[in-house]
């Protein structure tokens, strides 16, 4: 059978293709190099292929997950399968209950200000802005710049002092022809010039 890839037949013959069970696919060469470093995310790692490497025993790994304030212990193999889940023996003290808490004995200003309530919500958000913020620093190594709360307030400032010193400049240069049409008229103030010419 005749194939073809990229402008270049093969000859291939399925009956010739030898299939050997046991055989790993992809073997590992031994001695096949130097040693070299690789390089990931500014931190450089030192490999030799030339070392032999030894399996490591992995232990099953306890996680402890947290849903809506409540913290569960869940114990994991290293296949990934679920040996134990073991739930808290107290829930935590933020859970409503409805025989304790029911909404139509409580106006809706009422319920927001219910103490738990409130704590919930703070504990929530409390350290949102930071975790963000370190998962950010620590994703791009590079620190966080802060951009300055009032920059608008700024711009504001100083495009109101460019009108103020554009115009007392323009006062400025024509104040020689005004004291100049002054004494021309004879009158003696401003208000008096710019009545006399209406």
């Amino acid at each position: 059978m005749k194939l073809y890839y990229r402008g270049v037949s093969y000859e291939y013959d399925p009956s010739k293709v030898e299939t050997r069970k046991g055989r790993q696919p992809f073997k590992q060469l031994r001695g096949s190099g130097h040693a070299y470093n690789l390089i990931y995310r500014r931190a450089t790692y030192r490999i030799d292929p030339n070392a032999k490497q030894s399996e490591v025993p992995v232990q099953p790994v306890a996680y402890r997950l947290v849903y809506r304030g409540i913290a569960y212990f869940v114990n994991k193999t290293p296949q990934g399968k679920v040996s134990v889940v073991i739930q808290p023996a107290s829930t935590s003290k933020f859970i409503i209950s409805e025989d304790k808490y029911h909404n139509a004995s409580k106006t809706r200003d009422e319920f927001l200000c219910d103490l738990n309530l409130l704590g919930l919500w703070s504990q929530c958000g409390s350290n949102w802005s930071s975790t963000v913020k370190g998962e950010i620093q620590s994703a791009t190594n590079e620190p966080i710049v802060q951009e300055e709360p009032n920059l608008t307030n700024k711009v504001i400032l100083f495009g109101a002092f460019t009108v103020l010193s554009l115009v007392f400049t323009a006062t400025w240069m024509q104040a020689p022809k005004i004291h100049q049409a002054m004494k021309e008229v004879g009158k003696t103030s401003i208000e008096q010039l710019m009545l006399s010419s209406y």
